[in-house]
């Protein structure tokens, strides 16, 4: 059941006229998601990739345009994986807190690696 609400948000980075890369834009907007905790076999199946499964979101597939970053009660996470259900027609969202994943300019504070 989708019955919380957070923000899919995503970047583009953009070059000045001689080819210099700009702070990013954002383009984002608001859905709503199921929450749920990472099983313990994708905790594992991340670490092995070098990612850390915080949460798994999963939305409408109509509403996931291949946005990059979902925030959620405050704090930006960066998708990294998506597993699209056709029988129910959703997709899973897989993603981390990590940093360097910014908010309005000011970049996020990794709790196991410290502020970056």
């Amino acid at each position: 059941m989708r019955n919380d609400v957070a923000t899919l948000i995503k970047q583009h980075f953009p070059q000045d006229r001689i080819g210099i890369w700009q702070d990013p834009e954002e383009t984002s907007r608001e859905i709503f998601v199921e929450v749920k905790s990472a099983s313990r076999a994708e905790y594992f199946k991340a670490a092995q990739t070098g990612n850390r499964c915080d949460y798994v979101f999963v939305v409408f597939s109509l509403d996931y345009e291949g946005e990059n970053i979902i925030e959620w009660r405050g704090k930006r996470y960066e998708i990294y994986r998506t597993y699209h259900n056709t029988l129910e027609d959703t997709m899973e969202l897989y993603a981390e807190e990590r940093a360097g994943v910014t908010d309005g300019g000011e970049q996020t504070e990794n709790q196991d690696h410290g502020s970056v």
